[in-house]
């Protein structure tokens, strides 16, 4: 993602306030999920109720900030609490699952955390794609295989799974997340999901907060995060092949995304680079050798033209 300093904005724009209305609106499916796994079948008999709050809650929260906007996306948040509702009781009342419940937790609240601080930081491009549900169909079809390779080894081959390495992954797990989400806060409303190929006016390096530690700390907490929630499951494939896609996806997203940073920044960038690691295991990102050396050539040809002027 590029790294920008954000201009100063005020919070209190309608937009914005979709980043307090989806947060209360995944705290109030979160403790309906919660409630309903706590009261078992019994539960279900609530549903109608939680329901009806439930949309009681998004009409007031709409007409509150001055009109119905996006609906559909405070239900999704809804939806996403509930499911990390469901999870968290999982993770404090079974000792059989709490790894699976753990996991169900962190998956909600990865993706509505990522509206939410969109929603917040970065308003203008707020859309359903800031939940990163519809990522893409590999990221679908990576999630299908994690969950049916846990439901097979759970049913075939229990003794794979490690309380040791599922807290490992659950620490790999927050800690991902906590660094994804402070390269989106530090980017502010220059963060982009997509790669920038030109340069905007108020476009400027940020080598403050967590980019002091990595370059690129959202692929670095990405990586991680996903890495850490199939090694919470134990899910030994799924582990493999979830840090070799995360490592290919990077490799060549952060070689691409680095040379126009490069042509961006130019000296400055090189020195960032020299100074400060990309944040992703085993990836380096643009060689900047090359670019250095054209530098240096473009300075000396430079000097050498301001000395034949000065003649």
């Amino acid at each position: 993602t590029m790294a920008v300093q954000p201009p100063p904005h005020s919070f209190w724009k309608s937009d914005q306030v979709q980043s307090l209305v989806s947060t209360l609106m995944y705290s109030v499916g979160g403790s309906i999920g919660y409630t309903i796994a706590n009261l078992g079948f019994e539960g279900l008999t609530t549903l109608p109720i939680a329901c009806l709050s439930t949309l009681g809650v998004i009409s007031g929260s709409a007409l509150l900030v001055g009109g119905y906007k996006r609906p559909f996306h405070y239900l999704i948040s809804a939806v996403l609490g509930a499911i990390s509702g469901v999870g968290l009781f999982t993770a404090l009342n079974n000792n059989q699952f709490w790894h699976l419940g753990a996991y169900t937790t962190a998956l909600g609240f990865f993706h509505c955390s990522e509206y939410i601080v969109t929603a917040y930081f970065n308003y203008p491009t707020l859309s359903f794609d800031s939940f990163l549900i519809n990522h893409s169909r590999a990221y679908h079809a990576a999630a299908l295989l994690s969950w049916t390779e846990f439901a097979l080894e759970t049913r075939f081959v229990p003794g794979l799974f490690h309380p040791y390495i599922s807290q490992l992954g659950l620490g790999l797990t927050i800690g991902g997340e906590v660094i994804r989400k402070l390269a989106m806060i530090t980017a502010g409303s220059n963060f982009k999901h997509l790669v920038a190929t030109e340069k905007q006016e108020d476009h400027e390096l940020v080598r403050s907060g967590i980019y002091r530690l990595c370059r690129h700390p959202s692929y670095a907490g990405w990586f991680y995060w996903a890495v850490g929630t199939q090694m919470l499951l134990c899910n030994p494939i799924s582990t493999v092949a979830y840090a070799y896609a995360a490592y290919t996806f990077f490799k060549d997203r952060i070689f691409a995304e680095e040379y126009h940073l490069l042509l961006f920044f130019k000296q400055q960038y090189v020195d960032f680079q020299d100074q400060v690691p990309t944040g992703v295991p085993f990836v380096s990102g643009y060689p900047n050798s090359d670019f250095k050396r054209w530098l240096s050539l473009r300075t000396e040809m430079r000097a050498q033209s301001q000395h034949e002027h000065a003649e």
